[in-house]
Order: C-alpha cells, then structure tokens, then sequence
C-alpha cells in the first residue's frame, strides 16, 4: 500500500496542497516535519559509590541548548538559600544573570495573563550555583560565555514539562501501531487545543512569546499535559507595534522559525521594499532560492530542512515552489498604504507560525497513528497557520475554532470522554446549551394531539369577527384588517402592495442582449 506525503497549502490552489501519494509503494513516508531533532536521549550517568539503591547520584545531563541558556536534567545544584529547594522532578537552566533576571520578569507577565497556571508550569526559583564538581561538570558542557565563572551566571530552577515536542514525536515515531499507541495520539491531540488556546489568551492579554517552536513546548505523556516554556523573548504586542514603527524592532530579524515577512516590520524596511518595483521583487525572491544551494548558516534552508528532512528532492522542490510563490505573490501586492494592516497581522501572528510548525512535527512523525482523513483536516489547519502569504495566514481563533471543530467532528472527544467548555479541556460529557438545552427538556409525548383532542377542536364553532376585523390564521382571536393598498405578507404582517408598478420596464429580450453584447465586443 502506498504511503502518503504531507504537502504544504497554498494559499492560491487547495489543488496544490493536498496530500500527494508517493509513487512508489511500499517507499518510507516523507512529510514536512520541522525542526525534528535527530538527537537521542543520553544515558544517564549514575554515580555507584554506594551499593544502596536510595543513595544513587545521577548527574545532571545537557538536554537542551540556547543562545541564552543551557538546560540540565536532573537540576544543577543551588548555593545554600534561606528558601528550602526540593529538586525532585525538577530541571534547571544556566544563563547569564542578565539574560536570567529578564525571563524572570516575562513570567510576571505570563503569570498575570493565565494566573491558573493552565498554559504553563508556573515561575521558576532562582539562585546562584553551587561551586561542586557535579556542577562544574555540567555546566562545562554548555556553549555559553565563560560558563565556569559561576559569579556571572544564575540557575532557574523549574518543573520537568516532559520532552519537547521534537523528541517527542521523534521518540514516539519509532512505536508499533497499536490501538494503545493509536490512543495515545489521540490523547495528545486532544490536549494539544491547549497550545491553540494559549495563542488566543495571548493575543487578549496583549502578549507576544516570539520564540515558539517545538523546542519550546513540552508534552508530559504520563500527565498528558502541554505547556509553553521559554519565555525570555516574551514582550507586549504593543511594544513591538511600536518600535517597529520607529524602526527600532531589534527582533525583526530573519530565523528559521519566524515569518518570511518579519524583517519588514520595521517601517523603514517596509518602505524599502514598497519601492522596489516589481522586476527586483522578483529577482529578490529567486536570490533566496539560489541560495539554498549554498553553504554556511542560511535561514531559509534551515527552515526548509527542517521542515522536510527526509523528503525526497522531487517533492521538496515542489513544497519549496509553492511557499516561495505564495510569499512572492505577497511581496508584490503589498503597499505602503498598507502598513498599518500588514504589521498588525504579522505581530498576531508570529507565535501562530511557530506553533504551525511545532505541530506539524508531531502530524509528521506520527501520521501512522492516525485516520488519513484526520491527517488531511489537521494539515490543512497547520500549513495556514505557516502560510507564508501573510493575507492568507490563519490568526489564533480561527485556527482554534477550526481545531476544535475537527476534533469533535471525528469523534475523538466523545470517544475519550472529554469536551471543551469555552475552550477549557474537561472530563466527561459535553454539556448542552443553549437552544440544544431546551429542545432536551421538550417532552416529545406532548407534541402531537390525541384523536379525542382533534375532534374537540374540529367540533368547536367558527369564529365570527366584526365587518373591520379578521379572523388569525393561527391563533384563534381576532385582528384588524390591514389598511387600503396593504396586504397580508407570510408572517401575516400588513405590508404595502408592491406588486403593481407603474411605468415598469420589461425585461431585455434574448434579441436585444445579444446587441449589447456585440456592441461590448466592438
């Protein structure tokens, strides 16, 4: 049986994004999969100085690296505090204290925006390093600024979320299909409205995360629980609204997981690139392409291999062809009148992207375990959440209300006892409301008459109503007849007449909208 590969959408032909069949059977599934990280996890190391299994001390692993920090499992170990640490299922980031004081900040906000703690683990603790050798070990092993110089640098430490959506769905990937496994997809899907959710809290609480990816969303199978991490390059969306404006946007730089058209928030740029004519628009766009061909660090092929690492040449050209054209078309429509619109829409979303893509991912890697039509619904939703024709680009609550619609359309709610209640995951049945509520409590056994009933009524006298009255189609009672040149319209409301018209044209003979057409043709 031939597999499936997953294509992206354009936004011009539904035609070109569909989900296209490998031609050859039996061949490995190709689809886009961004950002999958082909790293395994680590062993352990375990320290066997005591025979005593309660007294085994694993040393903490780097299991994730940033430009503004390094994450170890289990914890690095704090300096002594007055506040009492419990490391048990806890993580620990190393950054500069700089770079530590200001993600200690964006979780104010986070925290003031989603005071339940539903979209994330809650604030971190945060002390100075302990000087020992299982740190220093670590800590050695990370790509930062004179890491050893411990006075420089500060340690958050945090819940353990899980595996990051990359390792996830690369370690699941390599499960056999079962019902249990299939399951556990299901499950994942599910909690994963979370995610979409968030965007749209997001957006109301005037908030930006700007570094949304898979590496920065974590997935706790055991607890099936997803959360946002990471939010050091959190800001205001007004702030970035802003700044950009006055051409000040420090993060409107090009990256992999970020928007095609984030470079041109700032006004100046944007206005650089309104006055291109439509030639070098062209000529830019075909510059991008070339130079995925060539070595070195390049944004735009390591956004493309990362979305497609295993896809043949063949298909990956195509998926290429169909994302460049999409965002050339958007280059030559925009503006400068635009502005405004253009920078609204693409701050909104930018964490819509980087979801798109962390998604995707998980469809990638685990397709296997899911109904291919599910596959083409959830496709579709991503590849518009990444749609690199910003017009195009799906915004937080429709991606929302499109997913959770998909969800319950296939049976994946009530089929693991769950529902949405203004977009908040339960357990249990959905519950009914509005008219669904009152059409449930209508007692069927009193909509249709008994024969001894139809007889009363057919055997009761006929209304006699005034010479200036009539008598109500439905109800048995009385109403005025309406005024001279009215009538009784459907709702039996009186109406003027208009069905008389004077000096009322006739309608163009076949004759005579034939000479207007040969006329136009002239």
């Amino acid at each position: 049986m031939s597999q499936k590969t997953i294509s992206v959408h354009s936004k011009k032909s539904k035609q070109n994004s569909s989900i296209k069949k490998n031609p050859k059977p039996d061949s490995s599934i190709h689809r886009i999969s961004p950002g999958i990280s082909d790293r395994t996890p680590k062993p352990l190391d375990v320290d066997l100085v005591s025979s005593s299994p309660a007294e085994l001390k694993i040393h903490p692993q780097v299991i994730g690296k940033g430009s503004y920090g390094c994450v170890h499992k289990p914890s690095l170990r704090c300096k002594e505090t007055a506040k009492k640490i419990d490391y048990k299922n806890k993580i620990s980031k190393y950054m500069l204290k700089e770079h530590a004081k200001t993600e200690m900040n964006e979780y104010d906000s986070i925290r003031k925006a989603d005071p339940k703690k539903y979209l994330y683990l809650g604030k971190p603790d945060k002390c100075s390093p302990k000087f020992e050798e299982n740190n220093l070990d670590a800590i050695k092993k990370c790509d930062l600024p004179d890491p050893t110089l411990l006075q420089n640098y500060f340690i958050l430490i945090m819940e353990d979320g899980g595996l990051n959506l990359a390792d996830f769905a690369e370690r699941f990937s390599k499960n056999p299909v079962t019902p249990e496994n299939k399951n556990k997809i299901e499950l994942f899907l599910i909690e994963a409205q979370r995610i979409l959710y968030g965007l749209t809290v997001f957006l109301e609480k005037d908030l930006v995360h700007h570094d949304l990816k898979a590496q920065n969303i974590v997935y706790n199978e055991e607890k099936n629980r997803i959360n946002f991490i990471d939010f050091g390059l959190m800001t205001s969306r007004q702030e970035l609204i802003q700044s950009s404006k006055e051409s000040k946007n420090e993060r409107a730089n090009t990256h992999w997981s970020f928007p095609f058209e984030i470079k041109y928030l700032n006004q100046n740029n944007f206005n650089r690139l309104c006055s291109m004519s439509n030639e070098d628009k062209l000529h830019m766009v075909q510059n991008i392409v070339r130079s995925l061909d060539t070595r070195g660090n390049n944004h735009y092929r390591n956004f493309f291999y990362s979305i497609m690492p295993n896809t043949p040449n063949e298909a990956r050209l195509e998926n290429i062809k169909i994302i460049m054209s999409d965002f050339l078309d958007f280059v030559l429509e925009i503006k400068e009148n635009n502005y405004d619109d253009f920078l609204n829409k693409s701050i909104n979303t930018i964490d819509t992207y980087g979801v798109g893509i962390a998604l995707v991912i998980v469809l990638s890697k685990c397709a296997k375990f899911m109904e291919p039509a599910l596959i083409d619904e959830l496709n579709d939703i991503f590849a518009f959440m990444m749609c690199s024709h910003l017009p195009s680009r799906t915004e937080p609550a429709e991606a929302l209300h499109k997913y959770e619609e998909v969800m319950s359309r296939f049976g994946l709610l009530e089929k693991h006892n769950k529902y949405y209640e203004n977009h908040i995951i339960k357990e249990g049945k959905a519950k009914l409301d509005g008219i669904e509520k009152l059409v449930s409590k209508v007692d069927s056994t009193n909509l249709f008459l008994s024969p001894d009933e139809i007889n009363s009524l057919s055997d009761r006298p006929p209304m006699i109503c005034p010479d200036n009255e009539e008598q109500h189609p439905v109800e048995r009672r009385c109403v005025k007849k309406c005024k001279e040149g009215n009538v009784r319209n459907k709702k039996f409301r009186c109406v003027k007449n208009k069905t008389v018209r004077k000096n009322r044209s006739k309608p163009s003979s076949p004759k005579t909208l034939s000479n207007l057409n040969a006329a136009a043709s002239v």
